[in-house]
């Protein structure tokens, strides 16, 4: 008893000489002693089992926690390029607003000086200002198209093509 109390092994066993009350006791004290030492044992493999799970979740979380990150880095960037993606349409449909409006205006501004030009008589002095100001038109006319170009990122051109060089 003394053995199992001061140093806790639970393996001992005390030899049973007689069969009388104290033999009884001793056997009782044995079986004690085992289904203790059992337990022990049971513990110590469950207390193992419990630190291999404990260290098997830890490395599931810090993964996961690594995705998520990753994850929310990525939200992040693709909000941010969403955000700028928004402003440029906002800027371009502005841009396309004013340029139409421009485009309205210029339209007299190249328009009118040539219809002048065509009653006037060459020699009229009014001929190189009215050609100064058509000229003045088509190159705000062509900045605008610019504008408009920029608004739209891009804009269809019609041009002839050679298709037999093409093909």
């Amino acid at each position: 008893m003394q053995t199992v109390s001061t140093n806790q092994v639970y393996s001992v066993r005390a030899p049973a000489y007689y069969a009388d009350e104290i033999g009884v006791l001793i056997d009782g004290f044995n079986d004690m002693l085992a289904q203790i030492q059992k337990r022990d044992e049971e513990i110590g493999h469950h207390s193992d089992r419990l630190e291999e799970l404990v260290k098997q979740r830890t490395k599931d979380l810090i993964e996961s926690n690594q995705r998520l990150t990753q994850e929310i880095e990525e939200r992040k960037n693709i909000q941010s390029k969403l955000a700028h993606a928004q402003k440029m349409e906002a800027i371009g449909t502005l841009a396309g607003g004013v340029a139409h409006d421009l485009n309205n205006i210029l339209s007299g501004v190249v328009s009118y000086p040539e219809l002048l030009l065509l009653n006037m008589p060459p020699d009229d002095p009014m001929q190189n200002p009215l050609k100064t100001i058509m000229a003045s038109g088509k190159k705000a006319s062509a900045i605008v198209q610019d504008l408009l170009t920029l608004a739209r990122r891009g804009v269809k051109v019609k041009e002839p093509i050679d298709m037999a060089g093409l093909i």
